[in-house]
């Protein structure tokens, strides 16, 4: 039980390690200005973006996840390791 709850929560770490990571790099190049290499939007704007962005992939994730898995795992081996 203890391995469970272990990879459990190295799990949950990883994914808001992924936030961590790529989202200020996300913000720092939406509002760097053209000449630097960046897209030049206003705060506000880098806002409603990033807001949409999140909101749209947690809509749409778990069809194109559960697509996914039912695809190309078959259920009988993930019940048998629970």
């Amino acid at each position: 039980m203890n391995f469970i709850k272990s990879r459990l929560g190295m799990m949950m770490f990883l994914q808001y390690a992924v936030w961590g990571i790529w989202l200020p790099v996300l913000a720092t190049y939406l509002q760097s200005p053209l000449v630097e290499g960046g897209l030049g939007f206003t705060s506000g704007q880098v806002g409603w973006i990033i807001g949409i962005a999140a909101s749209a992939g947690a809509i749409s994730a778990p069809f194109i996840a559960g697509q996914f898995a039912d695809r190309y795992f078959s259920t009988e081996k993930f019940l048998h390791c629970f």
